[in-house]
């Protein structure tokens, strides 16, 4: 197989090039432990996102929670279309492409470093207790309004502090 047609694997610095428009002015903000943590509202982001987004892998997990509108986005060889109070997880070095997201998108992107997690539950093997992580889970999780209503302060608090730039503790 040629260079051009392997599937490039991203780090967190790769991610910028790969998913926004060539040539514009706009850069989006990054924390200073960006390659660890990153979060960030979709409004904020999607006109300068390029979809659909060729396929691709990166070496951290991510997740999009909508609150509103509709994506299409796939893990694998499986595409799935997600809408408002859905997450929709990816581990690391899962081959996605990111194919569509409706013009009324609003929700948030976050990728994490497995050692965000590791640290917090003191062992390698964090992804057995959350089969979203997984390479053969359902990526998609699908949430009532009662967990809205209560995740949304703690997304604007991950917001906040990772705007502060401060680093990751």
């Amino acid at each position: 197989m040629s260079n051009k047609h392997k599937i490039p694997t991203l780090t967190p610095a790769d991610i910028s090039r790969h998913h926004f428009l060539e040539g514009q002015t706009w850069l989006p903000v990054l924390g200073e432990d960006h390659q660890l943590f990153h979060i960030n509202r979709l409004e904020e982001y999607r006109q300068y996102l390029k979809f659909p987004l060729p396929p691709h892998r990166k070496t951290v997990f991510d997740f999009i929670f909508l609150t509103k509108g509709h994506s299409t986005r796939s893990k694998g060889l499986e595409s799935i279309t997600f809408s408002a109070n859905s997450f929709f997880f990816l581990p690391a070095y899962q081959i996605t492409a990111h194919e569509w997201m409706s013009e009324d998108v609003e929700g948030y992107f976050c990728h994490f470093d497995a050692s965000v997690l590791q640290e917090k539950y003191y062992r390698p093997d964090f992804r057995s207790d959350f089969s979203f992580l997984q390479f053969v889970g359902n990526p998609v999780v699908t949430t009532d309004e009662s967990f809205v209503t209560e995740i949304l302060p703690l997304f604007q608090k991950l917001i906040r502090e990772y705007q502060r730039n401060q680093a990751f503790k």
